[in-house]
């Protein structure tokens, strides 16, 4: 479903799949308000035990370390980055959950942490993963072998900078050009 705003000549469009019951955006946005509490913080997992405003202190369990550790409250909420689940990293690749475990399992994306290893355990990516799955999934090749021997990589896949803007929580907008392709345009950020 293409919404479109339409101005003069220009038309303005903000793209909507009608697979997802829910966009990227909003997914996104529900998983930093979740209840779960799982975060990264220098590149190791962590849950969130108790934050203390008050006093500038934060208890949280290190998984790597099994450890519970402390930290400023303030340096948490600077330096922690969100835990995504593999369900939350397909949609943003428009991908099944299934091509980026076998992706793993091949060996051509690195391991993410996996929480509860005795039974089928839960992925958990850092930011870093992802744009390591990004760069995975622009070198793969789609359809049948070239002649020539070069990759075609799906249409699909998002640009740095709009898996950036997808990390970040911020609309894309998109400009239909006169050949009916959608281009994606960054708008300048208002501040107040």
């Amino acid at each position: 479903m293409v919404i479109s705003l339409s101005t003069t000549s220009t038309i303005f469009c903000i793209m909507v799949t009608p697979k997802r019951k829910t966009t990227i955006q909003e997914d996104i946005q529900r998983l930093k308000k979740s209840k779960s509490k799982l975060f990264f913080l220098n590149d190791q997992l962590h849950r969130l035990i108790q934050a203390d405003r008050t006093n500038n202190i934060c208890r949280a369990y290190n998984y790597i370390q099994d450890t519970d550790l402390t930290y400023l409250y303030t340096e948490y909420k600077r330096l922690k980055k969100p835990a995504y689940t593999i369900s939350i990293v397909a949609k943003m690749f428009n991908r099944h959950p299934a091509r980026i475990r076998v992706a793993i399992n091949e060996g051509h994306i690195k391991k993410p942490f996996i929480l509860d290893k005795l039974t089928n355990g839960i992925y958990y990516f850092s930011e870093k993963d992802i744009y390591e799955i990004r760069e995975y999934f622009a070198t793969v090749h789609i359809g049948r072998p070239r002649n020539d021997g070069a990759t075609t990589a799906g249409k699909d896949i998002p640009t740095k900078r709009e898996l950036q803007d997808i990390l970040e929580g911020k609309e894309m907008l998109y400009i239909k050009t006169k050949d009916g392709n959608f281009v994606p345009v960054w708008k300048a950020e208002e501040f107040n």
